[in-house]
């Protein structure tokens, strides 16, 4: 630290840490002026953003497993609505109807996904 008579223009120093802390300040440097404006010493906040970066790691993971839990359904609903309306000739109806409970089922499963969300959303 330097000493208080080297702190006069407590500006010029740059984000302040201490050995070990890999945190940086979240307002860089306070100067502490004595009654003739002199800095005699200079209060810096640190921040640890350990937590935070972990809040944005579980993030990142929880949108992965929504998205690949949403894309699930979606393809099998694209899948069937695709081959009811490509196939050429119609399908016999006992085929289409397979198709529609699909889609149905899948709807539901997507359904209950989005519910889930949204109570998960309310608990927080």
């Amino acid at each position: 630290m330097p000493h208080p008579q080297d702190l006069s223009n407590a500006s010029n120093f740059g984000p302040l840490a201490s050995p070990g802390v890999d945190a940086p300040p979240i307002q860089p440097n306070t100067p502490i002026r004595n009654r003739d404006g002199d800095v005699v010493s200079v209060v810096v906040t640190l921040q640890d953003l350990e937590p935070l970066e972990e809040l944005e790691r579980l993030r990142a993971e929880f949108l992965g497993m929504v998205s690949h839990e949403l894309r699930v359904p979606l393809t099998s609903i694209k899948g069937s609505t695709a081959a009811v309306l490509g196939a050429a000739p119609a399908l016999p109806r006992a085929e289409m109807l397979q198709f529609f409970r699909i889609v149905d089922a899948q709807a539901d499963h997507m359904q209950r996904l989005v519910g889930d969300l949204l109570d998960a959303g309310r608990i927080e």
